[in-house]
């Protein structure tokens, strides 16, 4: 049995952190997991079912789909919403890539990272594949968002100029969930961690203009990575044990991370749970958005404002929000998702900013393009970092202000989002027996018992 983990030496950023961060991985145990992280975990499961699901139509799904039919193998995994089965590393990649498609899974207050895409696509896929128990699923969730999300800390948001951390860090995370799904030593979750780490990938430019396939093929490639990780560990092909900390290594070559920033890597492992500032996203688009739509709508819905009766929209966020969402006209459905004007006008139109707000018909629509045009947006480095503050201008001359922060989603409203994303595709019926089984996810005795839920009717 490992030896439990002592994590209060680690307050900095230590020498070594790949074997510290392996010795987590391995001690970790659903029987010593606070209530609220396990039913932050379930809900997690919940909010990835629902984004995978309504991302099975699209292209990039489809695409992907025709190849991995090509390839065959074995039927070990559930691609959700499909009948077909697939292997573990298959149907990791497949539902990555439907989970990213709409803007919709989940990402951290702290960072910027979409821990669910790479991490339970890893593990829901291995839990299929080893038959695995709903606990060892918590506790694969568990261990892989606390290496997910202080990793992508400890990088600093400087490094998401140039890499798109879901991508970079989530081939690490990916390994730790996998490797505690696995419920590998300590040595073999260092060295998934180490293989995760040289797998780590994803270009900033592959998330701009026209290149959504690329976007949605990061955290997907990143969680079927993960599992390559620590399958290969199980069978002593370690990567790395300074894989991160090492001269060469994962933080030296993508960190851009403070002294603070650096800290998040091991401070209080163990006892401060990441998960639970998890954001279950109530808008289908860029985070950096979110308290600016929530600033507006709130004034749209307590003054029942009209399009037409908007003379300007003045928008103020901070420095390191405003390089991701100042587009003022946007021209494809990626580009809106990182427009703050786009949104705002979105809200203020349809009072919707849902992934049905961003197909071609309201991109196009000349009221929401007319108030489009009314959104300035300026960046105040006295504007906190999850914060917008929003001004509006009426056509007879009142001047309205509301201050936003960024939300997550509370349990009752990721269980109604789940229901309205998947309300075109299965019954109401099959809504609520899918909220309830991964509720009870705790008594589930083997996770392959979940595959007909996550089928088509």
């Amino acid at each position: 049995m490992d030896t439990p983990l002592d994590t209060r030496s680690h307050s900095t950023l230590a020498v070594e952190a790949t074997r510290v961060l392996g010795r987590f991985v391995a001690a970790l145990d659903y029987e010593g997991l606070p209530h609220d992280v396990r039913a932050r975990a379930r809900l997690a499961l919940l909010d990835w079912v629902g984004s995978a699901w309504v991302g099975v139509d699209s292209d990039s799904a489809r695409k992907v789909g025709q190849l991995l039919n090509e390839l065959g193998g074995a039927a070990e995994s559930t691609i959700v919403g499909q009948s077909a089965r697939r292997p573990a590393l298959h149907a990791a990649l497949l539902n990555g890539v439907q989970a990213a498609v709409y803007e919709v899974d989940d990402v951290h207050l702290d960072c910027r990272i979409h821990p669910g895409l790479p991490v339970i696509s890893a593990a829901f896929a291995l839990a299929e594949r080893e038959g695995a128990n709903g606990r060892r699923l918590i506790e694969a969730i568990v261990a892989g968002y606390e290496v997910i999300v202080r990793l992508a800390i400890t990088l600093g948001v400087p490094h998401n100029n140039w890499w798109h951390s879901t991508g970079t860090v989530g081939a690490v995370g990916a390994a730790a969930a996998a490797a505690k799904l696995l419920r590998l030593n300590a040595e073999q979750c260092a060295g998934a961690i180490g293989l995760g780490a040289t797998q780590g990938a994803g270009l900033i430019d592959g998330t701009e203009g026209n290149a959504l396939a690329a976007k949605h093929f990061h955290g997907a490639k990143a969680a079927q990575n993960g599992i390559w990780a620590a399958l290969l560990a199980r069978l002593d092909y370690l990567g790395s044990r300074t894989a991160l900390e090492g001269e060469w290594g994962f933080l030296r070559a993508f960190g851009k991370g403070s002294t603070e920033d650096q800290r998040a890597l091991l401070d209080r492992l163990g006892e401060e749970w990441y998960i639970l500032r998890t954001i279950s996203k109530p808008f289908a688009c860029c985070l950096s958005s979110h308290a600016g739509i929530h600033a507006l709508l709130g004034l749209v819905r307590q003054h029942d404002l009209k399009p037409d009766q908007i003379d300007a929209v003045e928008a103020y966020t901070n420095p390191a929000s405003y390089y991701m969402i100042k587009n003022p006209d946007p021209r494809d459905e990626l580009q809106a998702k990182f427009s703050l004007p786009f949104c705002l006008a979105a809200a203020v139109v349809h009072r919707d900013v849902s992934y049905r707000a961003f197909g071609d018909e309201i991109l196009w629509d000349p009221t929401v393009r007319r108030v489009m045009a009314k959104v300035s947006l300026q960046a105040q480095e006295k504007i906190g970092r999850i914060e917008t503050l929003v001004r509006v201008r009426t056509v007879s001359g009142d001047v309205l202000e509301r201050m936003a922060k960024r939300e997550s989603l509370d349990a009752a409203a990721v269980v109604r989002k789940f229901r309205s994303l998947l309300q075109d595709k299965i019954t109401p019926e099959k809504a609520d027996r899918i909220v309830r089984t991964l509720d009870a996810l705790d008594g589930c005795q083997d996770v392959r018992t979940l595959a007909p839920l996550l089928a088509p009717d």
